[in-house]
């Protein structure tokens, strides 16, 4: 009965739900963010002011204040916190390990914890209470990004945990300042400073909240950590962790309003909005991992609302324009950002993989309704069609811009044009993701398998539910945008004393006029018509992910190569052929050189065997001239002995000069007989030297010669495997030491081959 009991009660344990003993967190977790989505969105609907302190804490004591404009930023966080929740309870449920439950009860702790002190900046009542709720956010935030424990997760997180606690001590640098100048921390009194001390705290406060920003040139930690945080981690620190930096800057610049430097700090932020603007849609673009492309993304957001903020300073019905443009594109990117990356997750539970190459196709009505309907309404809102939420908020920052250009024409005019351009990037690579996840058919790796979880298939039923709420919930604002901005942007306008009048007219704007319209559809349009030009470059391709300094230079090399391939492949080609032909020459070069010292070195026995022949021919020639000669003699002798009776003188004197004659040919035949037997001996001499060099020679050829086979072999083998990794073999130290090498090699080889027919030659002649 009793162990009967026991296995009853058992059945019950915490350990027994699919998520184990981390099912308290996710209970506490849920039950939280339910009920600051209600707190939120009552104070913002009864526009109830709240405020306290807890004096003497640490020293300076933490206030709280919810005032309109942190309401606004506090529903839009709540807001995205809450649909994260409903969706990583099946994702969670996916991943989670039934022998770790510490590890998803570790993850609902920190996403817990991360709501309270996001809302915490939000509803600070100072710069001192900002930063110790910006501190504790890093620090829980950072168990988020490193939640999967893998090398890259750990990296990532280590560089976020940097970058935020850097920010964070130029945000307590710049509040020492203040509190020393002015005895205050309270963001008011940042306009009471002034001079070189206004200029240094407003540039303290700036950067260090813009780390957490993701302003551009402190960033680079957005791309690195979203794609290794779990898909609801990054939902949450896209869509709305990174605004507790929007806020801070935010905060900051309203404080300045008539300081001296308010007109300087605006255009600042003006150009930081357009580099974050273009630089995050510039590498969105070139991106293939989708979490990575959803990064930079976030960091052109962000370009936006900077741009909103920069219009601010403005007076009447442009600083109304800018200011109700900036909080809602804050919740508007919240909503469409937040359902991109949750899409992103969707697809990482089945198909296993977040690389563009292997999704083609993934996002098919037929194959992913949910996810694909969820992803067609974030598409829709991000690059602000009209009917959509992102085009309200953009439209509203836009006339902000325009109104500024009224002013200012060369400076607000310039950043005019260059935020519709950037909208039309952002509309390029988001026509990229659709063709890229909604085409095709990718060469998809094994999913990783789901977990054994009886009620995961339950749960999962929270997901379209999740694409649903969203999707609605965007169609609302962007079908009824005035009643969204009477609730969350008229009355942050009232509290910054913006005239009724101007107010007023953003009651009576037309979001669906002429003027409205075309910009959003200019823009759109365009993108698609550069789309068709350029969709060939920028076809999704395998790629590794990097850790080290060497390894990124690899992959962008990897990334250089793949754009030469398919940028100049026909003049790759020509230069590739005029390679080979250069090595083919090289090769018939060596055979030719091959041929003709083999030609040289087989003249040399060949002139040896001839000149026993030369000499022996003199000597038959040297031989009939003497003959010759003696029987020219003797036949004198016997024409003078007939003509003697006739001229006995001249006969006599015929005679004696022939008989002289005689006499000196004889004489004359016993010297030829004397050279012709030096010369004799001399020629055999020569013959038995001529033997000798012989002998040396074919050793020399013979040595010459397989040095010569095995150069050219080796070129023609070196030439063939050269040939699909020329450019490597050329920048290869090695393979220049091993051509160096063969090259004093042949030259030596040559030089000797030579000098020995040159002996030759010198011995023949």
């Amino acid at each position: 009965m009793n162990g009967r009991r026991t296995r009853r009660a058992s059945k019950y344990h915490p350990s027994r739900f699919p998520c184990g003993k981390a099912c308290y967190a996710v209970t506490f977790s849920g039950v939280l963010c339910a009920i600051m989505l209600l707190l939120t969105a009552f104070l913002l609907l009864t526009h109830k002011h709240v405020a306290f302190e807890v004096k003497y804490l640490l020293g300076e004591g933490v206030r709280f204040r919810v005032d309109e404009v942190s309401l606004a930023f506090g529903f839009s966080a709540s807001l995205v916190w809450f649909l994260s929740y409903l969706f990583s309870v099946p994702y969670m449920m996916r991943h989670a390990d039934p022998h770790k439950d510490g590890k998803s009860d570790l993850f609902y702790t920190a996403f817990a914890l991360s709501l309270i002190f996001t809302a915490g900046v939000f509803f600070s009542g100072d710069l001192f209470t900002a930063f110790l709720c910006f501190e504790f956010l890093t620090l829980s935030s950072f168990l988020l990004v490193r939640h999967e424990g893998t090398r890259e997760s750990e990296d990532a997180s280590s560089l976020y945990l940097f970058m935020s606690l850097t920010g964070g001590l130029l945000v307590l640098f710049g509040l020492l300042v203040l509190k020393a100048k002015t005895g205050s921390c309270a963001y008011e009194a940042v306009g009471l400073l002034s001079g070189n001390d206004l200029v240094g705290v407003t540039a303290l406060l700036t950067l260090g909240f813009g780390m957490k920003a993701g302003l551009f040139g402190l960033h680079f930690w957005l791309p690195r950590a979203h794609p290794v945080a779990p898909s609801p981690a990054s939902a949450v620190l896209s869509g709305a962790m990174i605004k507790v930096g929007i806020y801070g800057i935010l905060r900051v610049y309203l404080a300045l309003e008539g300081a001296e430097i308010q007109e300087n700090v605006s255009f600042a932020l003006a150009v930081a909005g357009l580099l974050n603007l273009w630089w995050g849609g510039t590498m969105a673009l070139f991106s293939q991992n989708l979490k990575r492309i959803l990064a930079f993304s976030s960091v052109s957001q962000i370009g936006y609302i900077l741009l909103g903020i920069s219009a601010t300073g403005l007076e009447g019905h442009g600083k109304a324009m800018a200011i109700s443009g900036t909080l809602l594109h804050v919740l508007n990117h919240g909503l469409f950002k937040s359902l991109l990356f949750l899409v992103s997750g969707h697809l990482l539970m089945t198909e296993g993989t977040v690389e563009l190459w292997a999704l083609k196709g993934s996002l098919g009505p037929k194959r992913n309704l949910w996810a694909f309907l969820g992803f067609i309404f974030g598409f829709a809102g991000i690059t602000g069609i009209p009917g959509l939420n992102g085009f309200v908020s953009k439209t509203l920052i836009h006339d902000g811009l325009a109104i500024a250009s009224n002013h200012y024409a060369t400076f607000w005019g310039v950043v005019e044009k260059m935020f519709l351009l950037g909208s039309g990037l952002t509309a390029l690579y988001f026509v990229r993701l659709l063709e890229v996840l909604c085409t095709g058919a990718g060469q998809r790796p094994v999913p990783h398998p789901a977990k054994s979880h009886d009620s995961a298939g339950k749960a999962e039923s929270l997901i379209p539910l999740v694409y649903a709420g969203t999707g609605g919930l965007m169609l609302s604002i962007g079908f009824n945008p005035w009643g969204w901005l009477r609730i969350l942007s008229f009355p942050s306008l009232r509290a910054l004393h913006v005239s009724s009048e101007a107010v007023e007219e953003i009651a009576h704007f037309s979001f669906f006029s002429h003027e409205t319209l075309s910009p959003a559809l200019i823009s759109f349009f365009g993108a698609l018509f550069l789309y068709a030009f350029v969709r060939g470059r920028l076809r999704p391709v395998p790629q590794i992910e990097e850790d080290s300094l060497t390894a990124r230079l690899s992959s962008l090399g990897r990334r250089i190569s793949a754009f030469a391939d398919t940028s100049f492949n026909k003049g790759a080609g020509l230069a590739y052929d005029a390679l080979a032909r250069a090595g083919n020459m090289v090769c018939h070069w060596g055979l030719h050189v091959e041929l003709a010292l083999q030609a040289g070195v087989n003249a040399l026995p060949a002139r040896a065997v001839a000149a026993p022949k030369i000499a022996s021919q003199m000597d038959e020639e040297t031989g009939s001239i003497w003959v010759f000669l003696f029987r020219a003699f003797q036949k004198a002798i016997g024409l003078m002995e007939m003509v003697e009776e006739e001229d006995e003188t001249l006969v006599t004197s015929l005679a004696k000069e022939s008989r002289i004659l005689l006499e000196l040919a004889r004489v004359e035949e016993t010297t030829l007989g004397r050279l012709y037997h030096a010369a004799n001996m001399a020629v055999q001499e020569m013959v038995q030297d001529t033997a000798k060099i012989e002998a040396i020679t074919n050793r020399e050829y013979a040595e010459g010669g397989r040095v010569a086979r095995a150069l050219v072999e080796h070129a023609g083998q070196s030439a063939l495997r050269m040939r699909p990794r020329v450019p490597e073999l050329l920048l290869s130290v090695s393979s220049l030491r091993r051509v160096e090498n063969l090259s004093i090699t042949l030259i030596i080889a040559t030089v000797i081959l030579v000098l020995v027919t040159a002996l030759a030659l010198f011995f023949v002649r």
